[in-house]
């Protein structure tokens, strides 16, 4: 069976050891798949040039501050797979290898519900700061034959993310500029306008509020390079506390 790939809007780190509407979807997007391994693109690992985990058993990296205790005890003891990684670099040659990378939240925060058992080897690439919108995109479409060989490819981040314009005090909000922007992404993505989707800022104000710095949009971008230029579904497709929307994508 051939893999799909998914976006995940991983949220909040509290997702990890929350039950809600949003982990239940995660859990859902699995239930028809058990794949050989899962290549992973985290909005927290950026590198001056793509990297890939080679360490088989990586550590777990506690990358956020001020959560509850609880967070900063999970443990999910996956392990990456040799031959993945090898084939990673015959698709991508100029990955560089990193034996010492752990997994950070935007890894072990949505696989902890999507495959908590932590049996599927998971192998994490990074992103590059030296590398464009349309790079990354490349970076997608480099990897996208690992769908054919039972390879599920996951990017984890957020489309509206701006954490210094959260509104606390309601939950369930969206400030204008962060809607339009989500409708923006959705309309292109649905109609497979990809042009829009990598100059995302030909949005004008809504993209520059929307996307304040790059790092969560970007795996999103991986994933459409690794779709098969079909139509996805959303799911999930909501924003919290006025400027952090939770969209997931997935490309079957």
């Amino acid at each position: 069976m051939k893999m799909p790939v998914y976006f995940i809007g991983h949220g909040s780190p509290m997702n990890a050891i929350e039950n809600n509407e949003f982990t239940h979807q995660w859990e859902k997007l699995m239930k028809d798949y058990k794949p050989k391994a899962i290549l992973i693109i985290s909005a927290h690992w950026m590198e001056t040039t793509y990297e890939i985990t080679t360490n088989p058993h990586p550590a777990m990296i506690y990358d956020m501050f001020g959560f509850p205790n609880e967070l900063y005890t999970i443990n999910y003891p996956a392990h990456t797979d040799e031959s993945i990684i090898k084939r990673c670099c015959e698709l991508v040659p100029e990955l560089k290898l990193n034996n010492s990378r752990g997994y950070d939240h935007g890894v072990w925060s949505i696989l902890t519900h999507m495959a908590p058992l932590a049996n599927i080897p998971v192998i994490q690439i990074s992103l590059s700061r030296n590398a464009s919108l349309e790079d990354h995109y490349n970076l997608g479409k480099a990897l996208r034959t690992l769908r054919d060989e039972d390879v599920l490819i996951i990017g984890s981040g957020n489309i509206v993310h701006n954490l210094r314009e959260l509104n606390w005090n309601e939950y369930y909000s969206e400030y204008p500029w962060a809607k339009q922007f989500k409708e923006y992404v959705n309309n292109a993505l649905l109609n497979c306008d990809y042009k829009n989707l990598i100059h995302y800022d030909m949005d004008g104000y809504n993209a520059l509020m929307s996307v304040n710095s790059q790092e969560h949009y970007l795996p999103m971008l991986v994933c459409l390079g690794a779709s098969d230029n079909n139509v996805p579904s959303l799911s999930n497709d909501i924003i919290l506390n006025g400027s952090l929307s939770m969209t997931c994508v997935a490309w079957k």
